[in-house]
């Protein structure tokens, strides 16, 4: 070809896969900056190539029945699993009649307290020792020995308010659990937005950074949808 010399054409060469190499280089850079918030909250199972996810199931009329879920809690699920693809995990979904002994090496993501979860209920010993409340199945409340969250009604009966409180802490193994226990199937829904919501995820990593934390979330509720998530508490372990 005219006026096109070797030297020309090597550089035009190297000059297309220079662009090419900034442009990826780019994009890797700005979706590392934009994912850092989410990536602080789930350290450390952004260092695993997949994290077991426990849904709280109850058994059917029959043995051969298919386990029953609630929407509330399916909700609960697609919002861990909407931030998948963000954090590079991928969330395996178990029930909770799984045998939990063989968990004990794994990083898990229990969704529903140890009153209706059984892998949560095993756990929770462990929880317990270190969190500074307790879940009351009589009053269908989380409590401390200064404040208690108790769900509240509207005019109709309907539940307008629900607590649930949020757990990230190392186990006695050395794995992690992230516990998501709402008094209420809204409540546990609810409080998995401040870690999958892009706003929420930004201030609840402002306060407790990759650490581990406890928090106590409020979810309003509007005719039976998860209205508004507010962190009421949150605050690193000791």
């Amino acid at each position: 070809m005219e006026g096109l010399t070797v030297g020309s054409v090597v550089s035009g060469i190297i000059a297309s896969v220079l662009l090419l190499a900034i442009g990826y280089f780019f994009e890797k850079g700005r979706t590392y900056w934009a994912t850092r918030h989410f990536r602080k909250i789930w350290h450390p199972y952004v260092s695993s190539p997949s994290a077991k996810v426990v849904l709280t199931t109850r058994s059917g009329p029959k043995v051969s029945s298919t386990p029953r879920v609630s929407l509330a809690e399916v909700r609960a699920f697609q919002n861990i699993e909407h931030i998948s693809a963000r954090i590079g995990v991928r969330f395996d979904l178990l029930e909770s009649t799984i045998e939990s002994s063989t968990l004990s090496q794994e990083s898990i993501i229990l969704l529903g307290g140890p009153i209706a979860n059984n892998v949560a209920k095993h756990f929770w010993p462990e929880v317990e020792k270190r969190v500074p409340y307790a879940i009351s199945l009589e009053t269908q409340s989380i409590s401390s020995a200064n404040a208690t969250y108790e769900p509240k009604e509207d005019a109709d009966g309907l539940l307008s308010v629900d607590y649930s409180l949020v757990v990230k802490m190392r186990r006695n193994s050395g794995k992690f659990l992230f516990l998501f226990a709402g008094c209420h199937g809204f409540g546990t829904s609810g409080s998995t937005r401040i870690v999958s919501d892009p706003d929420l995820v930004r201030d609840l990593a402002k306060r407790v950074g990759d650490r581990e934390f406890v928090a106590i979330v409020k979810s309003t509720i509007n005719k039976g949808i998860v209205d508004a998530v507010e962190v009421v508490d949150a605050y690193n372990f000791a």
